[in-house]
């Protein structure tokens, strides 16, 4: 039985919606992706005078 013009549009409007909660979840795994990236970027910066205090400590005792 072939559908009718009601059924498509019923169906083109569910993938619409199922289109907009993906681009939504795109959009917070890119702002969780970045937030990672910023905090390991933060973190490499603060090992950073650690691993420079260590290597003159290291240095001095060698």
């Amino acid at each position: 039985m072939p559908r009718t013009a009601d059924q498509i549009l019923a169906d083109l409007k569910a993938l619409e919606r199922e289109n907009d909660r993906l681009e939504q979840r795109i959009a917070l795994a890119k702002q969780s992706l970045k937030a990672a990236e910023a905090r390991q970027e933060e973190s490499g910066q603060m090992i950073l005078p650690f691993l420079q205090r260590a290597e003159s400590q290291l240095r001095a005792a060698g």
